[in-house]
C-alpha cells in the first residue's frame, strides 16, 4: 500500500496539465529566479505542498488551456498569473484528493474495488500504515495530497531538465525510473505467490477434511491404521502451519521497513519506492518456501 501510494497522480487531466505549467514556470522561477526557498530546500520538504503554494508570483504566468474550473472571467484569458494558478490547484487537489474526488475514487477501485466499505477501508488502511512506518498523522486525504504533489513536481522537473536541455539530469531520472519498474516487475512474481498459495492452503485444507471419512473407513484395517492416522495427521499439521509462518514472514518486513524508512520527501521518494518493492519481491519469494519449510519442521 506505501509503494502504490507513492505513484498516485492526479487523475484530472486539466489539474495534471496545470500543475506542469505551474513548476516548471512558477516553482522553478521561484527557486532561481526570486530565491524563496532552495531546490535542496524543496527536495527536503515534508511538506512541499505548503512550500511551493505559500508565495507564488503574481507577475510570472502560465499557459491557460481552455480549463473548465476556472473562473468564468479567467477562461477568456490566454495566460493567468502563478498567483491565479495556485489558488485553483490548492482548491481542485483538495477536492481532488477528498472522499468522492476523482483521484480517491480512482485508488479506491483499484486497490480495494469489490470489498465491503472500499472508502472507509481505504481510509482506515492508508492512514494506519503510514503512522505504523513512519509515525505520521496524516490522513488519507492529505497523503494523496502531499504524493500527488511530489509525483507533479517529479514530472514538471524532467520536462524542465528537458526543455532547457540537461542531459545529465534526464539520464539520472530515466535510469532511476528504469530501475523502479525493473523491480516492480520482479515483485509481480511475489504477487502471484501471495495471492496463490493462501488459497492453495484453503483448497487443501478443506480436501483433507473431505476425505476423512474415506481416512475412517481405511483405518478399519488393523494394518493400515497407523499409518493412515500419521500420515492424516501430519498433513494437518502441515497446512495448518501456513498461516503461522506467513505470520512471522510478516511481522519480520514489517519491522525490517519500519526500522529503515526514510522520510517522504522528495529527494526519497524513488529510494522509498525501490526499497518497499524490494521488500514485496523479497517477502514473495520467501513464501514460495513456506510449504517446504513447513513439509520439513512437521516431519523433523
Amino acid at each position: 500500500l506505501v509503494t502504490k501510494s507513492t505513484d498516485f497522480l492526479s487523475r484530472n487531466p486539466e489539474i495534471t496539465s496545470l500543475f506542469q505549467d505551474y513548476v516548471q514556470n512558477c516553482v522553478m522561477g521561484d527557486i532561481y529566479l526570486n530565491h524563496k526557498y532552495s531546490l535542496e530546500e524543496l527536495m527536503n520538504s515534508a511538506d512541499p505542498y505548503t512550500l511551493i503554494f505559500s508565495k507564488p508570483s503574481p507577475l510570472r504566468h502560465v499557459p491557460n488551456n481552455n480549463y473548465n474550473f476556472l473562473d468564468k472571467p479567467l477562461q477568456k484569458e490566454l495566460f493567468i498569473t502563478c498567483l491565479q494558478a495556485s489558488t485553483e490547484l490548492k482548491q481542485r487537489l483538495a477536492v481532488d484528493s477528498a472522499q468522492g474526488g476523482k483521484t480517491w475514487s480512482y485508488y479506491v477501485r483499484q486497490l480495494f474495488g469489490g470489498r465491503p466499505d472500499p472508502n472507509l477501508l481505504f481510509s482506515q488502511m492508508l492512514g494506519d500504515s503510514y503512522s505504523y512506518f513512519y509515525g505520521s498523522s496524516q490522513s488519507a486525504s492529505q497523503i494523496i495530497r502531499q504524493n500527488v504533489t511530489i509525483n507533479a513536481l517529479r514530472e514538471g522537473i524532467t520536462s524542465y531538465a528537458a526543455r532547457s536541455g540537461d542531459t545529465a539530469s534526464l539520464m539520472n531520472l530515466a535510469t532511476t525510473s528504469s530501475m523502479e519498474k525493473q523491480r516492480l516487475a520482479h515483485a509481480s512474481i511475489g504477487q502471484v505467490a501471495l495471492r496463490s498459495l493462501p488459497m492453495m492452503q484453503t483448497i487443501l485444507t478443506g480436501i483433507a477434511i473431505g476425505i476423512f471419512p474415506l481416512l475412517v473407513l481405511a483405518a478399519v484395517f488393523n494394518k493400515l491404521t497407523l499409518s493412515v492416522l500419521k500420515g492424516y495427521v501430519f498433513a494437518l499439521m502441515w497446512l495448518q502451519s501456513w498461516p503461522l509462518l506467513y505470520a512471522i514472514l510478516n511481522s519480520a518486513m514489517t519491522f525490517y521497513a519500519r526500522q529503515n524508512g526514510a522520510p517522504v520527501v522528495l529527494s526519497e521518494i524513488s529510494q522509498i519506492q525501490l526499497k518497499y518493492s524490494d521488500l514485496a519481491t523479497t517477502a514473495g519469494y520467501i513464501s514460495m518456501m513456506i510449504p517446504p519449510l513447513s513439509w520439513a519442521m512437521v516431519k523433523g
